[in-house]
């Protein structure tokens, strides 16, 4: 099982842009050693699909089970118990150090920016 994201057809071929695929492919292979790496979403495979409305980019990820939202949801009054919070909050962290210090990316929640050196 796997699941696809599908770019909408005026964000694939946006130029001095990165791609969306080449950077999760860069985090990837950044430092697979780095604890933090084990808490990201892998690419396994992108293509681009010509259709109607133009090119889509297509990123094939391994599937995932439920989100954070889903267990808050389900969750007495909305909330998370700080059992469940500790360990979300320890692994979110983990996963932006490698992100920042290993791959050079800072991820504004729209996009991925590299850095500099």
């Amino acid at each position: 099982m796997v699941a696809l994201k599908i770019l909408r057809a005026d964000s694939t071929r946006i130029w001095n842009q990165p791609n969306e695929a080449d950077i999760l492919r860069t985090v990837a292979q950044a430092n697979p050693g780095h604890p933090g790496r084990e808490h990201i979403v892998k690419i396994l495979d992108s293509f681009v699909h010509s259709g109607p409305n133009g090119e889509h980019t297509c990123i094939v990820f391994e599937a995932l089970g439920q989100s954070v939202l889903d267990f808050q949801r389900n969750c007495k009054r909305g909330r998370l118990p700080l059992e469940m919070v500790r360990p979300i909050a320890r692994q979110l962290l983990l996963a932006l150090d490698y992100i920042h210090s290993h791959c050079r990316l800072i991820h504004t929640g729209k996009q991925s920016v590299a850095l500099d050196n």
